[in-house]
């Protein structure tokens, strides 16, 4: 949500295509689940935590960067 608001910030209007390209703008965004940039296909790009469910508890098995 906090990633909508900012691009709407830097659109100054909710105008559909002035929103797209703000989104497709947006480069090191600290959100809640990590950094989000957007690549030039316009898909996000950020880190993944893979955890894994042994003997009834989460347990980190790594970190992959985009």
């Amino acid at each position: 949500m906090m990633l909508l608001v900012d691009a709407i910030k830097r659109a100054g209007t909710t105008e559909s295509g002035k929103l797209r390209d703000a989104l497709a703008e947006t480069k090191n965004f600290r959100g809640v689940t990590g950094t989000i940039a957007f690549d030039a296909q316009r898909n996000p790009r950020k880190s993944a935590v893979v955890m894994q469910v042994k003997n009834g508890k989460f347990v980190f098995v790594e970190s992959i960067a985009p």
